[in-house]
C-alpha cells in the first residue's frame, strides 16, 4: 500500500523542512539536536507511517552536504510510539521504506536507507473520534517529542444519488450545466479536497486483447472549509463541474492516437477530509502569501519540540459510471471524438 501524499501533504513537508533549516537558529551557535516530524493518519490505508529526521544545523558543515548523509538525519537509537484516548500506548517499528515498496525521490536529501516507524491500522484499530497521541523519546534525557490529533472520520457521498436498490447513480456531464457533487459532512473533518479519477483502456485496432489501463486525475477544488453542513461543488455549492471543462480535461490530458482504440471504464469520485492540524496550516500559508502577505511565511508546527506536522485525514473513493449521455458526448463531442472512444 502507498503513502497517499496525495493531499495537504509533500508542499506542506517541503515548508517545514526548509524553514526548520532557515527561520529561527543562529547560523553561528553549536550543532543542535532538532528533530523534524512528519506523520498523517489515514484510517483507510493499511498501514500508518511516521517520518523522524534530524534539522541538521552545524556550523563547520554545509546543510546541503550534510543532508546527503544518512547518519546525520536519522536518530539510531529513539522509540516512537502513539497513546490512543490517553490510555493504550502502541509502538511503532522502525522500517527502511524501500522494504515497504515505497521509493524515496531522488533530491536534497539522503534517499538510501530511508527509515520510517510503522504500525498497521489492524494492530492500532484506530477508529473515528479516537485522541492519538504521537510520543518520540530520543533518550539521552532529552525531552520527549508530542504531538496530538483527532481520527477523521468517515465521507459519504450523497449526490449523485443511489437508486433505491442501492445502485449508484452514474455521473452526466452536459458542456454548459455545472454537475454537482454533494457529501455529508465528516466527523472531525474541518478541511476537504475533491478530484475525480478518469480511468480508461486503450488498445491497437489491430491487436484487440492487448490492452493498456490508464488512469488520470482531474483536481475539481482544494481546501474546501467544512461548515458542519452537507458539503457540495454544484448549484447548492461553488460553480459545480461544468461539462466543458470536464471535456477539455479529457481533450488536454489524452493523446491522439489514430491507431487505438480506447473505452471507458470507470471515474472515481476521490473526496478527503482532513482534521483540524491542516485546515490550520493551510489558513497560516493563505494568510501569508500574496502581495499584501508578511515577506517571510511563518513556520506552521504542532509538534511540541523541533518543528512538524502530525495530523489526520480520511480518503473516501466512490467508483461511478458515466451516463449514456455523457459516452456519446466522449465518442463524438468535437473535443474529444479523434480519441477514439468507443461509446
Amino acid at each position: 500500500m502507498k503513502i497517499k501524499f496525495f493531499l495537504f501533504a509533500s508542499s506542506l513537508l517541503s515548508i517545514f523542512i526548509w524553514q526548520s533549516c532557515s527561520n529561527d537558529f543562529e547560523l553561528n551557535s553549536p550543532w543542535q539536536d532538532v528533530p523534524v516530524i512528519y506523520g498523517i493518519i489515514d484510517i483507510t490505508e493499511d498501514n500508518h507511517y511516521i517520518r523522524v529526521q534530524k534539522a541538521f544545523l552545524d556550523p563547520e558543515t554545509s546543510a546541503l552536504e550534510i543532508a546527503q548523509i544518512s547518519d546525520s538525519i536519522y536518530y539510531d537509537n529513539i522509540s516512537v510510539s502513539i497513546k490512543v484516548n490517553n490510555d493504550q500506548i502502541l509502538n511503532l517499528t522502525r522500517v527502511n521504506a524501500a522494504d515497504e515498496g515505497l521509493i524515496k525521490e531522488e533530491g536534497t536529501f539522503a534517499t538510501a536507507p530511508h527509515i520510517l516507524y510503522k504500525i498497521a491500522q489492524n494492530q492500532a484499530n484506530l477508529k473515528a473520534g479516537d485522541k492519538v497521541e504521537l510520543i518520540v523519546n530520543r533518550g539521552d534525557d532529552l525531552p520527549a517529542v508530542t504531538a496530538q490529533t483527532t481520527i477523521v472520520g468517515d465521507v459519504q457521498v450523497t449526490e449523485p444519488r443511489k437508486k433505491a436498490s442501492g445502485e449508484k447513480l452514474d455521473l452526466n456531464f452536459m458542456n454548459n450545466v455545472p454537475t454537482s457533487i454533494l457529501w455529508k459532512a465528516s466527523d472531525f473533518a474541518e478541511v476537504y479536497d475533491l478530484k475525480l479519477l478518469f480511468t480508461y483502456e486503450e488498445y491497437f485496432f489491430s491487436t484487440p486483447d492487448d490492452r493498456q489501463t490508464y488512469t488520470i486525475e482531474f483536481p475539481i477544488d482544494k481546501k474546501i472549509e467544512n461548515n458542519k453542513e452537507p458539503v457540495s461543488i454544484g448549484p447548492r455549492g461553488s460553480e459545480g463541474v461544468f461539462g466543458s471543462s470536464f471535456f477539455s480535461f479529457i481533450q488536454t490530458n489524452i493523446p491522439i492516437k489514430p491507431d487505438f482504440q480506447r473505452r471507458f471504464k470507470h471515474i472515481d469520485i476521490v473526496i478527503t477530509g482532513g482534521s483540524a492540524e491542516i485546515q490550520e496550516a493551510f489558513e497560516i500559508l493563505d494568510a501569508n502569501t500574496g502581495i499584501t502577505s508578511a515577506q517571510e511565511i511563518p513556520v506552521y508546527t504542532n509538534i511540541s519540540e523541533g518543528r512538524g506536522f502530525f495530523a489526520s485525514r480520511y480518503t473516501t473513493i466512490d467508483m461511478r459510471g458515466l451516463t449514456a449521455q455523457t459516452r456519446d458526448s466522449l465518442a463524438n463531442g468535437y473535443r474529444t471524438r479523434d480519441l477514439n472512444f468507443l461509446q
